[in-house]
């Protein structure tokens, strides 16, 4: 591949360290995503949902396997189910697996279930009612049917009267008006209706109480959920997600508008860290054909003083071991000049905490986190391929990690971010692209 050496230009800001500077791409080389160019990383970062991410482009799952019994019974107990294992959901039905899985193609709100990104966010997704996911995405309720609501086939009279305490106190005189679907479901059932209405009872609270198998009647038996509204059922719009029968086996996209609630609006990516749009220039794109001619500069193994990429476990300098190991390099004066990153699908490093680490073999790709350093759900990799090398240019994917924590503590369970690659960029020599969160520590 020919070298090629470009001058780096300070195109406007202040000097923070040498070589990192504060700048504003101009428009010829400014990243752009889904063709815009981006001007300000801190709203690009906050303005991504889960319905604008684009897919996986290659297969991958997580193998709870690699846990230890304790670890894996801790997990399910945070995603309510296993995911290793079938199981039924509506008596009668077959039984189903989800697995934490995803398939080249797949959206990442078509894939993960809501157990594993829930705690991605200052806000927790289980705390929001259909309400405030609407109000979040700027959307409205009206139109939307109980089909929309996938859980809501998962759903017994039990399960509702739980969710929500004032259905379980709807009088039955009122039940018609009050809970539309609920009524049809019990008058559908002659034995079970005259039960319920003959039977002296004040409440629906008190028929599931007293009458066998009204409790356990699924809202799947009713054959047109699409006829009625998601209001239909009284309280049911302002109720937490979390308090809904299965919740955290749904997929994002089964839940109305979900995907559509930009990260901000979520109380902004967990371990977000504004880095003030620092950005770098491409010097070079080196495919496989290259040494990594790591300049070790350190007793401590791996370190290399040239190397920006690696893990929050790791550290930040991680040595590419392959020979052959794709880079990109920067130009820039003072500490910039000669940076590099090394391709995160040829070099991993060690990633995860607590008794989630083992998962992928305690392995994620080599990258960077734009956020809080040691605290992001995400990181961005470098993506090879041979097609690259004739292009000049590489892909910029996404990764993250299942994160899981526990109340009244700071100790959260990470597995390494492997989960990805989700594809955001490509882009090549002299353009300009965000640099880690970290660059003011370690760019001298």
């Amino acid at each position: 591949m020919q070298r090629r050496s470009m001058i780096f230009s300070l195109l406007a800001g202040s000097l923070l360290a040498p070589g990192l500077v504060s700048i504003q791409a101009a428009p010829s080389t400014a990243m752009r995503y889904d063709g815009t160019p981006i001007t300000n990383w801190d709203t690009f970062w906050n303005g991504l949902s889960f319905g604008s991410l684009p897919a996986f482009n290659t297969a991958g799952s997580v193998n709870l396997s690699e846990l230890s019994p304790a670890a894996v019974n801790f997990v399910m107990s945070k995603l309510g189910y296993d995911p290793t294992k079938t199981f039924t959901i509506i008596p009668g039905q077959l039984p189903i697996t989800i697995p934490i899985s995803w398939n080249a193609g797949d959206l990442v709100s078509q894939a993960i279930p809501l157990g594993v990104v829930n705690d991605f966010f200052a806000t927790g997704i289980s705390s929001l009612s259909f309400n405030n996911i609407a109000s979040l995405a700027g959307q409205s309720l009206g139109g939307l049917n109980l089909a929309s609501f996938s859980l809501s086939n998962w759903q017994s009279i039990a399960n509702l009267s739980d969710a929500i305490p004032s259905l379980a106190g709807t009088l039955l005189s009122d039940l018609e008006t009050a809970a539309k679907p609920i009524f049809d479901l019990i008058t559908g059932i002659p034995n079970l209706a005259n039960q319920v209405f003959a039977g002296g009872f004040a409440t629906l609270g008190d028929a599931v109480a007293g009458v066998t198998g009204l409790g356990t009647t699924f809202l799947s038996q009713l054959t047109n959920l699409t006829s009625y509204p998601l209001t239909a059922i009284n309280g049911l719009v302002d109720t937490a997600l979390e308090k809904f029968r299965g919740w955290t086996q749904s997929l994002v996209a089964q839940v109305p508008f979900l995907q559509n609630i930009p990260f901000g609006a979520l109380g902004g990516i967990s371990g977000f860290l504004s880095f003030g749009n620092l950005l770098g220039k491409i010097d070079l794109i080196l495919g496989t054909k290259e040494e990594f001619q790591g300049q070790v500069a350190s007793t401590e193994a791996g370190f290399d003083k040239n190397t920006i990429s690696g893990g929050a476990r790791s550290g930040w300098r991680q040595r590419c071991q392959e020979r052959s190991c794709p880079h990109i390099e920067f130009t820039g004066p003072g500490g910039l000049k000669g940076k590099r990153v090394a391709a995160g699908s040829v070099q991993k490093v060690e990633g995860g905490r607590g008794i989630l680490k083992p998962v992928n073999g305690g392995k994620e790709p080599t990258g960077y986190e734009p956020f809080k350093f040691d605290g992001g759900i995400f990181k961005l990799a470098f993506v090879h391929s041979n097609q690259d090398e004739a292009t000049d240019s590489i892909q910029i994917a996404l990764f993250f990690c299942i994160r899981i924590t526990i109340p009244f503590t700071n100790n959260p369970h990470e597995t390494p971010k492997f989960i990805g690659p989700i594809p955001l960029f490509t882009v090549g020599v002299n353009q300009l692209i965000p640099l880690p969160g970290f660059a003011a520590d370690v760019l001298t």
